[in-house]
């Protein structure tokens, strides 16, 4: 897990408590705390929903960029229905991926203007995923103000009171939890590693379809393990 950010974040937390979103272990302990959210991907965009469904304090998001948030369905499409045709696009994908996100997707224009405007936001995809809004929680969150939407933490006071960048007021805060990701570099580009005999789901850049990319993936190693079974098998 990548427990820190690169300007050194954990450094600033010392005055409150904070966990990387791989250490959750038990939902209640979140229960009546008032929570910060590090990152705005789609790890933390599940522990938003899932916060959601179970409390009513805001829950507040320090992000550096805001994303584009679509919707897992749109009427009668889905979002990886869409995907799909866009992704066989020849040329123009970034350019169709930007009309929905910011001129079609009402979800996302609600999730956009619930960040400071002064944060950088996504001028293409280039390989990122966008935030998927499985359930509508995020986008009803956003309207109702159960989520807020703040610029990156810059301060972290005496009592676990949070100053965000571009932002005056400070914020009680009971535990930050980092959905800062995972680092990749350990994994090998291969989807095996021959030394030790592991394979690697779920690495592929696939900007438009990684849970079918990961799906693909998973067929193939099942495919070579069956293969590396029966030869096994015969001998």
């Amino acid at each position: 897990p990548r427990r820190d950010t690169t300007d050194g974040l954990v450094s600033k937390l010392q005055n409150v408590k904070h966990l990387h979103s791989s250490d959750i272990r038990d939902w209640t302990a979140f229960d009546n705390k008032r929570i910060c959210i590090v990152g705005f991907g789609n790890s933390a965009g599940d522990i938003c929903s899932t916060l959601l469904s179970q409390r009513r304090a805001p829950i507040h998001i320090a992000a550096r960029t805001v994303p584009p948030v679509f919707p897992r369905r749109k009427g009668v499409l889905r979002v990886d229905t869409i995907a799909s045709y866009v992704r066989r696009l020849p040329v123009g994908q970034d350019l169709v991926n930007k009309w929905l996100w910011r001129y079609v997707l009402r979800d996302s224009q609600i999730c956009d203007a619930a960040f400071p405007q002064a944060l950088p936001r996504w001028s293409r995809v280039d390989g990122r995923v966008p935030v998927i809004d499985k359930h509508g929680l995020l986008t009803r969150g956003f309207e109702t103000g159960a989520l807020v939407g703040h610029g990156p933490i810059a301060l972290v006071e005496a009592g676990g009171r949070i100053r965000f960048e571009n932002d005056d007021a400070a914020v009680p805060i009971d535990v930050v939890i980092l959905a800062t990701g995972y680092h990749s570099n350990p994994v090998s580009g291969r989807h095996r590693d021959e030394l030790n005999g592991l394979y690697h789901i779920g690495f592929d850049n696939d900007r438009y379809l990684p849970l079918k990319s990961i799906g693909e993936q998973a067929e193939r190693v099942s495919k070579d393990v069956v293969h590396r079974l029966m030869g096994k098998h015969r001998k």
